[in-house]
């Protein structure tokens, strides 16, 4: 079809990307692939039972939602981190993440514990989109090279690489927000027990 992605080319540009993000290991994408063809798994549904399977600390599984390359190109990606470590969510708490994504399709289902998920569409028709493809491709040494930083929403390849620049940088951007929020309530619940809130009861007879 016409406006159909290379997912192959997509799942590269991120895998490079996430290959960037310091003490994270990355697996291979064969391997991944393998996984899901051998074991009958369905993405993004089965994303925790995958990780069980390949005794993986965590999965990331991105869906695109949008797509169109022609002109100034634009992509629309959703990007999910499953964890083995973290507490499975609650159905409500699921289907939160979701619906607060439109308008990606997320199957739902035992298996399915998001811990955390970003989500974002691309239009290269957008100025303030277009700067940070010119700052991307700084980093790149585009600016030398045929049409500069222009390449990088001219060429669908260096699109999508860029585009998996922005996602990596958002979801990691959410988890330490998360990390943050977490430490911050914890916080909250010591000091609400120090004010003696939660102070323990004497015993019967004093």
């Amino acid at each position: 079809r016409a406006h159909e992605v290379d997912t192959s080319e997509f799942s590269r540009a991120l895998h490079a990307e996430l290959q960037q993000v310091e003490a994270l290991e990355v697996v291979p994408d064969a391997a991944l692939v393998k996984a899901v063809e051998t074991g009958g798994f369905l993405l993004p549904r089965d994303g925790l039972k995958l990780a069980d399977a390949l005794s993986l600390d965590g999965l990331f599984v991105a869906i695109v939602t949008g797509y169109d390359p022609y002109g100034e190109p634009v992509v629309g990606v959703g990007l999910t981190l499953f964890s083995r470590a973290a507490a499975p969510l609650s159905p409500v708490d699921l289907d939160r993440v979701i619906q607060g994504a439109r308008p990606l399709p997320m199957p739902t289902g035992p298996g399915a514990q998001p811990v955390t998920a970003v989500f974002a569409v691309y239009d290269a028709s957008q100025q303030t989109l277009r700067r940070r493809i010119g700052w991307f491709a700084e980093g790149h040494t585009a600016s030398d090279v045929g049409l500069g930083w222009e390449r990088y929403y001219r060429s669908m390849p260096l699109y999508m690489r860029f585009v998996s620049y922005e996602m990596t940088w958002r979801i990691f951007s959410r988890i330490d927000a998360d990390i943050v929020k977490g430490q911050i309530a914890a916080r909250s619940a010591e000091a609400s027990a120090s004010e003696g809130g939660l102070a323990p009861h004497p015993p019967p007879g004093q």
